[in-house]
This record gives structure tokens, C-alpha cells and sequence, in this order.
């Protein structure tokens, strides 16, 4: 079954909320890493992106909660890393 946007709305209004996306640059800098850390990354799966565009004018953008939520993938407890 097909969902609309008013139907959404209803359902939860929070859904209303529109999150900025953030540019390749931005990612990097917000993640401390070049952009061929990025793009390894993003080509591996280990973080989403979205693809706006087609051909010589695709144009690749990140949400700022996939990027937290890959953070808190990579991080480590220290306690666990003692121990193992």
C-alpha cells in the first residue's frame, strides 16, 4: 500500500522535520578523513549516501544522523579492546 505524504503527517508530525544534507566536503571535515576515505567508505557500504542527479551531474550527499550512526559503529569500547 502505497503511503502519502498527508497520510505520514498524520501518522507521526515528525516526520515533517527536514534534516540538511551535507556536502562531500562537509563530510569529510565532519568525520576527519580525505575524501578517498570517504569514497572507499561510501563504495563499500559502510556509508550511506544519496545520489541526487545522473551522469557528469550526479551529486553526492550525506545525512548527518547515517554519519553518527557509522561513528558509532567504528567506536570502541575501552574496556572491550583491554580485555580482548
Amino acid at each position: 500500500m502505497k503511503t502519502n505524504t498527508k497520510q505520514l503527517l498524520k501518522q507521526d508530525p515528525s516526520n515533517l522535520i527536514i534534516e540538511p544534507l551535507l556536502t562531500e566536503k562537509e563530510t569529510c571535515e565532519y568525520l576527519h578523513v580525505g575524501r578517498s576515505t570517504l569514497n572507499r567508505r561510501r563504495l563499500s557500504g559502510d556509508i550511506p549516501w544519496i545520489n541526487l542527479g545522473q551522469g557528469a551531474k550526479c551529486v553526492i550527499r550525506f545525512r548527518k544522523r547515517d554519519l553518527d550512526a557509522y561513528l558509532e559503529r567504528c567506536t570502541k569500547d575501552p574496556l572491550e579492546v583491554r580485555h580482548a
